[in-house]
């Protein structure tokens, strides 16, 4: 057998079918907030409950009451200033 036809791939004559969907796709329902003092960072209320339990040492999460009310568990309506908290909700892997 020389080097050339041991190293050759054969062609595949058949091609498969794609196919789609094989497992099935449970859609996610994911609720976030704007924040503010991240410059409009969409962030879900327990990642912002995550970070304000150990916040970076620089930056705003070390002071933000919203992110302090999140990780006692209530869910603020408004900033401290008395502006409203954007909520969007991302639906995630539907069939639409």
């Amino acid at each position: 057998m020389t080097n050339a036809a041991f190293n050759a791939v054969p062609e595949k004559k058949v091609r498969r079918k794609e196919k789609r969907h094989l497992l099935p796709v449970i859609p996610a329902v994911i609720q976030v907030f704007v924040c503010k003092p991240m410059q409009g960072l969409r962030i879900t209320r327990m990642a912002c409950a995550k970070i304000s339990q150990s916040p970076p040492t620089i930056g705003p999460c070390g002071k933000c009451l919203v992110g302090f009310s999140h990780g006692k568990g209530r869910i603020p309506r408004t900033w401290p200033d008395g502006s409203d908290i954007e909520t969007s909700v991302l639906v995630v892997g539907s069939r639409t």
